[in-house]
């Protein structure tokens, strides 16, 4: 991403929806939690302060599978 693609910028601008960036933004932290608890759901869900259920519901939402 170049330093002018800033999601702020971009949400700001009208470049893009406030919804597609929280989106983004909340795909990048499950996916990042996830590889640094090595795919253990339950402990990704503690690291987000979150149930594994909220986890799993997010992960369907945004099409992230299971690693």
């Amino acid at each position: 991403r170049r330093p002018a693609e800033n999601p702020r910028d971009l949400v700001l601008s009208g470049a893009r929806t406030l919804a597609a960036a929280v989106e983004e933004f909340e795909r990048e932290v499950i996916e990042e939690a996830l590889r640094r608890e090595e795919g253990n759901q339950t402990q990704t869900a503690l690291r987000l302060g979150t149930t594994r259920r909220v986890l799993r519901y997010r992960m369907a939402k945004l099409g992230i599978r299971s690693p």
